[in-house]
C-alpha cells in the first residue's frame, strides 16, 4: 500500500487559507449585522423625529388657543361701593376668591363708647386695649359714640386732650367716625372749630351749622346718620337736625339704617339725677323718634350712660354703649334692659344682607355676649 505525504509546507498554507476564508465570512456577517442596526437605528431615530415635531406643533396649537382666549376675557371689575376719591376701583380677578365673595356679602363696624377716663402714655389703659382689640379684629368702619374727652374748657387743653385721643385711636384712626358727646363740647363755640380741625375726614353734608358734626355716609348696603346731641343745648336733637334727619332718610329710603347720637332717646338709669337724657326734653325726643321710628331705623346707638345696655321701643333697638374707658356706674334699672353689661366693653356689628349680629367684647378682647337681630 502506497502512502502519499504532503509537504508540512503545504498543510500549513492550506489551514493559513481555511482561516482566512472562515474571518472573512464572519467580517461579511458583522457588516451585514450592522448594517440591519443602524438602518433599524435610523428608522427610530426619524421616528422619534417625528413625535417631538407632532408634539411641539400640538403645544404651539395649545398656546395659539391660550392667547386667543386672554385677548377676549376682559377683567371684572366689582361695583363701586362708597370709598374716598382717592381709592381706585380694584380690578379683580375673572374668578372671584373666597374671600372676595365674603367681603362683598357682609362688612363689620366697631362702635368704641365713652372713653374720658383714658391715660396718656407709657400708660396702657382701657381705650388702648380697645383699640389694639379692634385692630386686630379689623373692621371695616370704627364709630365712637361721644365723650371722647373728659372737658373742653379751654381752648389748649381740649385740642391737647383731642390730640392724645387721636394718638391712641391711630390703629384705626382713618375708618374712624365719631360723635359729639357733652363732654367734647362743654357749651363752649370754639369747642366746634377745634372739633373740625381734629377730625378731617367726616363728611361735611349735614346742615348749617353743624359741619362734621351732624353727617351721613353710605358703606356697602348700610346708611349711617351721625347726629349731636349737645348743640345748641344739651339733651337735644334740635328742630334744624330734626329737618335735615327726615330728608336725608327720604333720600335714603329702603337702606338699612343705623343712626349715632349720644344721648339716648331713653334712659335706663336708675337714678335720674346720675345724668339726664333726651327725656329732659320729651316733646322733642319724641320729635326724633318718630322720625327714627317711621323710617324703620334698624338701630341706635348711643353713650353717655357708662354700662351697655340693649332694649327695643317701638321695634326699633336702642344700644348703649358708655363704657369704654369711663366711670362704672349703678346697673340700669330693673325690667327698663333686654340685657345690661357693667364692664369696660366695645361692640362689633356684622351687617350680612339683612341680618345684623352685634358682639360686645371686654376691652382685651374677650367675647361677653352676641345678639342677631
Amino acid at each position: 500500500m502506497k502512502r502519499y505525504f504532503v509537504p508540512v509546507t503545504q498543510c500549513t498554507e492550506y489551514k493559513t487559507k481555511t482561516k482566512f476564508n472562515q474571518n472573512f465570512f464572519y467580517l461579511i456577517l458583522v457588516t451585514l449585522f450592522l448594517s440591519v442596526i443602524v438602518t433599524l437605528a435610523g428608522i427610530g431615530v426619524k421616528a422619534i423625529k417625528d413625535v417631538k415635531i407632532a408634539i411641539n406643533n400640538s403645544i404651539a396649537q395649545k398656546n395659539k388657543n391660550i392667547v386667543s382666549s386672554e385677548k377676549v376675557s376682559m377683567p371684572v371689575l366689582f361695583p363701586e361701593t362708597t370709598v374716598p376719591n382717592s381709592v381706585q376701583p380694584v380690578i379683580a380677578p375673572s374668578a372671584p376668591t373666597e374671600n372676595t365673595i365674603q367681603k362683598k356679602e357682609s362688612f363689620s363696624f366697631a362702635v368704641i363708647g365713652d372713653s374720658q377716663s383714658f391715660e396718656t402714655a407709657p400708660i396702657s389703659g382701657n381705650l388702648q386695649k380697645a383699640v389694639n382689640s379692634i385692630s386686630l379684629q379689623n373692621p371695616d368702619l370704627v364709630f365712637a359714640v361721644g365723650d371722647l374727652i373728659a372737658d373742653c374748657e379751654d381752648k389748649k387743653s381740649c385740642q391737647k386732650s383731642f390730640d392724645n385721643w387721636k394718638k391712641i385711636a391711630n390703629p384705626v384712626l382713618a375708618k374712624t367716625y365719631t360723635v359729639v358727646g357733652n363732654h367734647d363740647h362743654s357749651k363752649n363755640e370754639f369747642a366746634d372749630s377745634i372739633w373740625q380741625k381734629t377730625f378731617t375726614n367726616h363728611p361735611n353734608n349735614g346742615p348749617a351749622g353743624f359741619a362734621k358734626q351732624t353727617y351721613s355716609l353710605n358703606y356697602q348696603n348700610v346708611h349711617f346718620v351721625v347726629l349731636n346731641s349737645s348743640k345748641p343745648k344739651e339733651h337735644t336733637v334740635n328742630l334744624i337736625q330734626r329737618d335735615w334727619l327726615e330728608k336725608d332718610l327720604a333720600r335714603h329710603k329702603g337702606m338699612m339704617t343705623f343712626v349715632f347720637y349720644y344721648e339716648p332717646a331713653f334712659s335706663t338709669r336708675i337714678k335720674r339725677s346720675e345724668g339726664r337724657s333726651l327725656e329732659e326734653d320729651e316733646r322733642q325726643r319724641d320729635a326724633l323718634w318718630n322720625i327714627i321710628s317711621r323710617y324703620r331705623v334698624k338701630a341706635v346707638f348711643n353713650g353717655h350712660e357708662h354700662f351697655f345696655s340693649r332694649m327695643q321701643r317701638d321695634g326699633i333697638y336702642q344700644f348703649i354703649i358708655g363704657n369704654t374707658d369711663a366711670p362704672q356706674i349703678d346697673a340700669p334699672k330693673p325690667n327698663l334692659s333686654e340685657y345690661f353689661y357693667q364692664g369696660n366693653a366695645y361692640a362689633i356689628v356684622t351687617v350680612a344682607g339683612q341680618k345684623v349680629n352685634l358682639k360686645l367684647y371686654t376691652v382685651d378682647g374677650g367675647l361677653v355676649h352676641s345678639f342677631d337681630f
